[in-house]
């Protein structure tokens, strides 16, 4: 029903993971996921100008694996 991304822009506050987006979008299509990402942002930028570039990120890497996001 949903899936969970999160980013890390400017850097994380307590952990960062280096997660390959278009990999794990392949996964889910794979499984014939079709439902939300949800997206969760720890960095420490300001969120303003963080979130289009996370957002733009998602939408590639899903678009990437066949599965397009809606804009």
């Amino acid at each position: 029903m949903l899936v969970q991304a999160k980013t890390y822009p400017g850097g994380a506050e307590w952990y960062a993971l280096d997660i390959d987006y278009t990999q794990a979008a392949q996964i889910l299509g794979e499984a014939g996921y079709r439902g939300y990402v949800s997206l969760e942002m720890e960095g420490r930028e300001d969120a303003l100008a963080a979130l289009p570039r996370s957002l733009e990120l998602f939408r590639n890497a899903f678009e990437l694996a066949c599965m397009p996001l809606s804009r």
